[in-house]
């Protein structure tokens, strides 16, 4: 057999590495997850993995060319490193043996470039940014709009909430803009662009995006050097680099690792034309716009990752429908709209009891609750300095009441 001759002969020290007899120099990197079995026992994962490396190997078996070896020169953002220098081949290859176990994930990250990298790639063209820099989105989310950290940072390229803000990102409870593909690389090409203008630097601005600009500044003030390979960092920075430069060799050569993919295998990207929502008041919900674009809450909620939950609050928004939705979007928005308020919005209504001024919570309870569209007449307004908004005074049957400001829009 063509796969089993090709280990025999080609891939000895991939049998090394996968029945886990690598050379005992090799740390144990707390990373390269399972724990390397007993020589001579191959687990099913371990078989797979053999058959991608017989596969790349086959008929090619060159130290240049072997799937187990990084090359020795890297280029990233227009800069080549040689690999052999300091300690960095080292470095490198403890990430990139941990990477190579994990085929499935690589496979994930391919399927998805057609549908984010495009959005990266014409953005950062527009900016004269590197291209390289698209991997950094791979090794900060996956390509996963909604991945979220234990340290709060969210999104595509991981902002934390504070410097999504000050790069334009809205971010709010229900509506967070770093789970915008869209906004969020332009604002992630924006910052990058200034890390780059402060450490004249690419690695340098990269670190400063995952540990933070003021730690770099106080890094290169006590090493004394602006070389990044050159310099000291906490593990998960210095991987950080690492990282992105293995996965641009690995999806770049795609087939080295047993990954041909047809054009129908990678994930579509999305299809959209944006519609302008104004609530000027109460909430929308996703459903209400989903029913105006033809379309399913899903598809919305696919297309517009930044909603939170299922409704739109006070706010004016660019939401992404499907094309086919574009026509007659806004009647049948409008429609759709004063139906859900006809059937789902309702009014408290509170009784007077005694003195105004001291709050609803005291001088007023709940008597009845009133559907949307039911007539009361209005008798006065409150201007009670203790209310955040006005309480309206209304007669029904003969009797005077109290209704917030807030849930009588939909009356009549």
């Amino acid at each position: 057999m063509l796969w089993l001759s090709c280990i025999r002969s080609k891939c000895q020290p991939a049998r090394q590495f996968f029945a886990g007899s690598a050379p005992r120099s090799l740390p144990r990197d707390e990373n390269l997850a399972p724990r390397q079995p007993v020589a001579g026992r191959f687990s099913l994962s371990h078989i797979i993995s053999i058959l991608f490396l017989a596969v790349a190997l086959a008929g090619n078996a060159s130290a240049e060319t072997s799937p187990l070896l990084m090359p020795r020169y890297v280029n990233f953002c227009g800069e080549t490193l040689d690999t052999y220098e300091y300690d960095i081949r080292e470095r490198l290859e403890v990430r990139y043996y941990a990477y190579m176990r994990d085929k499935t994930q690589m496979l994930l990250w391919m399927k998805r470039t057609k549908r984010y990298f495009p959005i990266i790639e014409q953005e950062f063209k527009r900016r004269g940014l590197p291209e390289d820099l698209k991997y950094m989105a791979v090794v900060e989310s996956s390509l996963i709009p909604r991945s979220y950290s234990s340290k709060g940072a969210v999104g595509l390229w991981q902002f934390i909430r504070d410097t999504g803000r000050r790069y334009g990102l809205t971010v709010r409870r229900r509506y967070d803009e770093r789970r915008d593909p869209y906004r969020a690389t332009i604002s992630a090409a924006k910052y990058l662009q200034f890390l780059h203008d402060k450490f004249g630097s690419w690695y340098l601005a990269m670190a400063a995006y995952n540990i933070g600009e003021k730690r770099i500044e106080r890094e290169v003030k006590e090493q004394g050097t602006d070389i990044f390979f050159e310099m000291v960092f906490p593990r998960e920075t210095d991987e950080y680099i690492i990282n992105a430069l293995i996965v641009k060799h690995l999806m770049e050569n795609p087939k080295l690792y047993g990954f041909e993919l047809e054009e129908f295998e990678y994930f579509k990207p999305y299809e959209f034309t944006r519609v302008k929502i104004v609530v000027p008041k109460g909430k929308v919900p996703v459903a209400v716009i989903a029913r105006a674009s033809n379309a399913t809450p899903r598809q919305i909620k696919n297309l517009n990752p930044q909603i939170i939950g299922n409704f739109l609050f006070k706010g004016t928004y660019f939401i992404r429908i499907p094309p086919a939705g574009e026509a007659g979007f806004k009647q049948r928005y409008a429609k759709n709209l004063q139906e859900y308020k006809k059937n789902n919005s309702f009014v408290k209504v509170v009784k007077r009891r005694a003195n105004l001024r001291n709050g609803p919570g005291t001088d007023y309870k709940s008597v009845k609750t009133v559907k949307g569209g039911t007539k009361l007449k209005f008798v006065s307004v409150s201007d009670n300095l203790y209310l955040k908004k006005p309480w309206y005074e209304v007669e029904m049957k003969d009797r005077s009441f109290w209704v917030w400001s807030g849930l009588v829009t939909f009356l009549d």
